[in-house]
């Protein structure tokens, strides 16, 4: 006679088995290169202080042009870019401009990034630095049929930019997947920050009538 109730124990059994393999599975790295963590990498964020940290000091061919003028240009591409934000901090005598601003990726494969940053301007007269910092934000599923939010996962899966970036800096052991997901987020959050600093330069050479070049002293 068939014994149904050893056919129970058998696939419970296996089932078992299974999860203590998935959970005992070994750490897996991927390898590196001497390219992690500086200037040449376009995976790892830049990090200043222990925090991640984008900046781009820009020096205009026309060292004279006065900071107000700069300020106001900044605040123009700013104002037209993220329309419905408000400065924290709007001190054109001090030459500081800073918003808190949120920006949504075009979509891969179904998904899209929130990346939520501080944008901060520093302005002298012939130049000005762009910073981006405290970032924070979730990758949002689309459902592939409905073209809408996935409704299992009604609030996206959120991403943790300094664990992420410092595992990866430091090659921390985790599983393959969890490596492989922090790399894509990071790269495409890179790509973001970058066509944002991008269109900054862009905005105010067209404000101003004068493009520039970036630099390292401010």
């Amino acid at each position: 006679m068939f014994n149904f109730k050893s056919l129970h124990t058998t696939k419970t059994l296996a089932v078992l088995l299974v999860l203590m393999l998935f959970l005992n599975a070994p750490q897996y790295v991927l390898a590196q290169d001497s390219t992690v963590g500086t200037a040449t990498d376009t995976i790892a964020l830049p990090v200043q202080d222990g925090k991640i940290m984008f900046q781009q000091i820009v020096t205009l061919p026309d060292s004279s042009v006065n900071k107000d003028r700069i300020f106001l240009a900044l605040k123009e591409w700013a104002t037209a870019t993220y329309q419905g934000n408000n400065f924290d901090i709007d001190d054109k005598e001090g030459g500081k401009l800073i918003l808190r601003v949120s920006y949504q990726s075009e979509r891969k494969k179904n998904t899209a990034l929130l990346i939520n940053y501080t944008l901060s301007f520093t302005v002298k007269n012939g130049k000005y630095r762009i910073q981006v910092y405290n970032l924070d934000g979730k990758e949002i599923s689309y459902d592939a049929f409905s073209n809408k939010p996935n409704p299992y996962l009604p609030n996206g899966i959120p991403n943790d930019y300094e664990k992420m970036n410092d595992e990866y800096i430091t090659n921390a052991k985790k599983p393959f997947y969890r490596r492989k997901y922090s790399i894509d987020i990071l790269t495409r959050t890179n790509d973001v920050i970058k066509s944002v600093m991008a269109s900054v330069q862009s905005g105010v050479a067209k404000n101003l009538g004068s493009g520039g070049k970036s630099n390292d002293n401010f």
